[in-house]
């Protein structure tokens, strides 16, 4: 009873090693390269080797060395500590994240601690109680209980933060290797540590095996069950084959036994079974690779010819799959089929209108291939047509004589159609076969799988050879047009140019002389030139109000052009925004007052930082849409600009109005040329606008890298106009000079005022 115990012992250490290591192989194989399967390799490896200590520390047989055997598993067992901790912090990531500093210290602490517990500070001595051999410990235990308490609490800990903010797959991952950690560890902790230090008695260590195995077995759960490590097919492949193995083997060696024992008298002992069921493993293992191998010999002598049909089609799928040239698709069909089926010659035809539009022969060995001639090939398309069953041409079984000469003068000895759709494109023929042999039933059948698959692949390679050809015209078509789209934007930049030209002489013509009718209007309406009748101010006033927005609409003009043209300069520099902005609202205040709108600035709490912005233009954007809001806005009305500091360095400055708001469906006119949305909105009648402002401030802002917006609740309601500018930022400058030459002159915006 004791041997059987014994020889069982062997037997639970020797599967759990084995499977413990079989895990590792897999997982490592699987991605080297993660750091997670790297550790979970090593600590697979590593539970090997102390659970192979552990079982000779104890054995009666080893009492003479058994304290070195004690000490190389604790040595183990310290590394054992580290590799969880590892294990559990790496896990699932690719790499180890631990600074490497914090890596190094633990790998010192622990490779101290390791040869502590090999040397007599840990055990210093063995006693031999009952036929067991039991160590005394030392001070030495203490830091390797130290350290493997923090270790494993360290990874519990963890594993246990992870599976808190895991989901789905990697929390069951985690929650099933967290279970066997825990289970593992408790066991070993509170029977062999504990009973080790308290009470010097390792009688429990025979049991690490099945503590090990709880662990693996849950961890080999999380791999089938839940495609831990991405090996799930690989494991359950692998674990059904070792299954199957110890299955046969086990029915061999026990047959083997019962019938030396019960039938023949013969006593077999424990070393006898043994090597009876380890010889029934290994007949059992290695059945299936001799049976592989003594058929590939028989095959060589027996069937020379032979080929798997499965591997042909299988590498002409791969084949038809990986290229579109129809040149090399037949070329490589062609060489597989002959090299593989040993057939002298094969040829492909493809046939449109009864002409032979395309071929293509390939030859075995070098020998020369034939080619048949377009009537030929409609002869052989005609009876195809007509033949019931199997739509294939086999010489040897031809019984009409014309079709049977047609082969033999073109070398066919089978031929089968090309057929997609019901329609056929073309034949495939083949010559006789190397070895003389007809084409056996076997043959026939590959021919009539592949025949079909080959019509598909060839016509779509028929397909992608047209639209290159579409492709190659078109291209040439395009190149043509991109051509003549050139010359034409050529034109219309010369065009467009000229247009530039045109306004900027226009309006620079036109200001002079408007400016001059502007003042002498003012002149004659102040009484400068005599008394007035009321009359005559009524018609001299539309008269100045139209001579005004006529040189808005020109300074617009202007500005546009310039801006359009690439022609102005924009001097950014630091500037006091506040301040810009009350300067503003100073200028503005005569044109308010008269109108009767309240222009105010709601100061900050907090002073705003500088901004990097060309003054001169922004006042300009400030003007366009104070003005703008003055000509919506009703008598005791208010306008308020305020600032609202953004953390993505920049400041928005808001226009606030209480007018009469803009309709949703208006939106999308402003910021546009000649944008403008009076009628019903306006209230002061005397207002005039050119429709151009807002688009001159939406240039202005973009400039500065900025963005402008609109924003309205609806009518009656008001508008808020706001726009971005950069804070300022130390050293910063920037000049965008113009695109064009204007003979060295820095042109800038042209203010119309309010």
């Amino acid at each position: 009873m004791a041997e059987f115990f014994s020889f069982l012992g062997v037997v639970i250490i020797g599967g759990v090693i084995l499977t413990d290591l079989l895990l590792a192989i897999f997982v490592y194989k699987n991605n080297p390269h993660s750091a997670t399967n790297k550790l979970f390799t090593l600590l697979s490896v590593v539970i090997s080797l102390w659970l192979v200590f552990n079982y000779i520390s104890v054995q009666p047989s080893f009492i003479s060395s058994s304290l070195l055997w004690i000490r190389l598993s604790f040595f183990f067992a310290t590394l054992l500590s580290l590799l969880f901790f590892l294990l559990a912090h790496t896990l699932p990531d690719d790499r180890i994240k631990l600074k490497k500093r914090i890596l190094f210290a633990l790998l010192f602490v622990t490779a101290v601690t390791m040869l502590i517990m090999i040397s007599p500070f840990a055990f210093s001595s063995v006693q031999i109680i009952n036929g067991s051999p039991q160590p005394v410990t030392g001070l030495g235990m203490l830091p390797f209980s130290v350290l493997s308490t923090i270790y494993s609490l360290t990874a519990v800990f963890t594993l246990l933060t992870k599976r808190k903010n895991s989901r789905g797959i990697e929390r069951e991952q985690i929650r099933w290797i967290l279970l066997g950690i825990l289970i593992m560890l408790g066991l070993i902790i509170s029977t062999i540590l504990f009973p080790l230090l308290l009470f010097k008695t390792n009688i429990f260590v025979s049991l690490l095996p099945l503590y090990t195995a709880i662990f693996i077995g849950m961890t080999a759960y999380a791999i089938i069950k839940h495609k831990f490590f991405d090996i799930r097919a690989l494991v359950a492949r692998s674990v059904a084959y070792t299954i199957l193995v110890i299955i046969i083997g086990a029915l061999y060696a026990g047959a083997l036994i019962f019938i030396g024992e019960y039938v023949f008298g013969y006593d077999f002992p424990l070393s006898s079974v043994v090597i009876t069921i380890i010889a029934s493993l290994l007949i059992a293992y290695s059945y299936q690779p001799l049976l592989r191998y003594v058929e590939r010999i028989t095959d060589r002598i027996f069937y020379k010819n032979r080929y798997d049909s499965r591997f042909l089609l299988a590498k002409l799928s791969r084949i038809m799959a990986s290229t579109l040239e129809l040149e090399e698709l037949v070329e490589l069909i062609l060489r597989v089929i002959i090299s593989d089926v040993k057939i002298t010659q094969g040829v492909i035809f493809l046939t449109k209108n009864k002409t032979i539009e395309w071929s293509k022969a390939v030859a075995h060995h070098g020998r020369p291939s034939r080619s048949a001639d377009a009537h030929s090939i409609n002869e052989l398309m005609e009876y195809l047509d007509k033949k019931k069953g199997q739509k294939i041409i086999v010489y040897d079984e031809v019984e009409v004589d014309r079709i049977k000469k047609l082969c033999k003068d073109n070398g066919f000895s089978i031929v089968f159609p090309l057929t997609v759709n019901h329609r056929t494109i073309g034949l495939m023929a083949f010559g006789e076969k190397s070895s003389g042999d007809v084409y056996s039933l076997d043959d026939i059948r590959v021919f009539h799988i592949l025949a079909p698959e080959i019509a598909v692949a060839v016509k779509n390679s028929l397909q992608f050879e047209e639209i290159k050809r579409f492709n190659i015209t078109l291209k040439d078509e395009v190149k043509m047009a991109t051509h003549d789209l050139r010359d034409a934007n050529i034109k219309l930049k010369e065009l467009d140019q000229m247009k530039d030209d045109f306004v900027s002489v226009a309006s620079h013509e036109l200001r002079t002389p408007m400016t001059a009718i502007k003042s002498y209007l003012w002149l004659a309406l102040d009484g400068r030139g005599g008394k007035l009748t009321e009359k005559q101010k009524y018609y001299l006033d539309r008269a100045y109000i139209s001579t005004d927005r006529l040189i808005k609409l020109v300074n617009d003009m202007l500005n546009i052009s310039r801006i359009e043209s690439g022609r102005i300069t924009i001097e950014m520099n630091k500037i006091d925004i506040q301040q810009l902005v009350q300067d503003v609202i100073d200028e503005v205040k005569p044109r308010a007052d008269e109108v009767k709108v309240k222009v105010t600035l709601d100061q900050p709490q907090k002073k705003i930082l500088p901004v990097l912005a060309d003054p001169d233009k922004i006042k300009e954007v400030l003007f366009n849409i104070i003005g703008n809001s003055l000509k919506f806005t009703p008598e005791k009305g208010t306008i308020t600009i305020s600032f609202e500091s953004k953390e993505d360095g920049h400041v928005i400055i808001h226009v606030r109005d209480t007018g009469r708001g803009i309709d949703e469906k208006d939106m999308g006119t402003l910021f546009t040329k000649f944008g403008m949305v009076e009628g019903s909105y306006v209230t002061n009648k005397k207002a005039s606008g050119t429709g151009l402002g807002l688009y001159i401030s939406k240039s202005i802002i973009e400039l500065h890298k900025g963005k402008i917006w609109a924003q309205s609740p609806g009518i009656d309601q008001g508008t808020t106009f706001s726009f971005t500018l950069p804070y300022y930022k130390k050293g910063d400058k920037v000049v965008i000079k113009p695109e064009k030459s204007v003979e060295d002159r820095k042109l800038g915006i042209i203010h119309s005022g309010i």
